[in-house]
């Protein structure tokens, strides 16, 4: 049984129940299955900082300028200005720069929001509705987490809050003088 192959001016192979586990070769080393690391050591690619580090549960991948993308349990995480892109010409990019987050459609077609549930909501802050779309039905606004207008099959209808009225404002042309603005109010 083969452990150990080593040629003159060639390869050396290491073997594991006489199958081949790793050999060199004229541009590096090649391992068959798996390269385990022991914990708190890295992968590094010759002189840059690219390099794949073990350590706390949490496998961090660092690129050549120094920032990271560190895969934790079942999360990506990811550094400011850093991110997600999808399809062949990055049409698609998710990140945050640090103060705000994005979803951008840079190629040709649409950005498309679908649910297989009933409703789309947009929420500006953490249970507040800003946007409902409701499926095969309205689609509702709201202000300030009070609903203020919403359409249905064959109307638009404009809300207001209990006690108050519903107005809606009409604006025509670029809005400079009083004839430009008309209003309908339900009390």
């Amino acid at each position: 049984e083969t452990a150990l192959m080593a040629a003159l001016n060639g390869a050396v192979s290491l073997y594991y129940d006489n199958s081949q586990k790793l050999v060199t070769t004229s541009g590096g080393v090649e391992v068959t299955g798996h390269l385990k690391l022991p914990t708190g050591y890295s992968l590094q690619w010759d002189d840059t900082y690219e390099r794949i580090e073990q350590s706390d549960g949490k496998i961090e991948f660092f690129t050549n300028n120094g920032e990271k993308m560190v895969l934790n349990g079942s999360y990506l995480e990811f550094p400011d200005n850093g991110g997600l892109k999808f399809g062949t010409g990055d049409d698609l990019h998710v990140y945050h720069d640090g103060s705000n987050s994005y979803i951008s459609e840079l190629g040709t077609g649409d950005l498309i929001v679908n649910t297989n549930g009933n409703n789309i909501f947009l929420k500006p802050t953490g249970n507040e509705t800003g946007v409902k779309v409701i499926a095969n039905g309205a689609v509702e606004l709201y202000h300030d987490g009070s609903q203020v207008f919403s359409t249905s099959a064959n109307s638009a209808i404009v809300w207001g809050t209990e006690g108050n009225n519903a107005t809606l404002y009409l604006q025509a042309d670029d809005g400079d003088d009083w004839a430009d603005y008309w209003n309908i109010t339900a009390t």
